[in-house]
């Protein structure tokens, strides 16, 4: 089954605190999209959009948008 809506972001040497303000929703796990080594992540709010963040230690942060619409992921 095909996914849709999902895109990857992937950021580098960027800080993240100038995108906007955060909101955590929530922790979980996630894989790496490079090498599938189960990260801790975190799933936050951002600009009414929901986004994942993970760190991996080989490939680095790795940021995705989750949900498109925070009010439409709330429901």
């Amino acid at each position: 089954m095909p996914i849709v809506g999902m895109a990857l972001i992937q950021i580098s040497n960027q800080s993240t605190k100038n995108l906007g303000k955060k909101s955590t929703i929530r922790f979980t796990q996630s894989i790496c999209p490079d090498c599938n080594m189960i990260l801790d992540a975190e799933v936050f709010e951002r600009d009414n959009k929901v986004f994942m963040s993970k760190v991996c230690p080989t490939h680095g942060e790795c940021e995705e948008l989750y949900f498109g619409s925070y009010e439409l992921y709330k429901k």
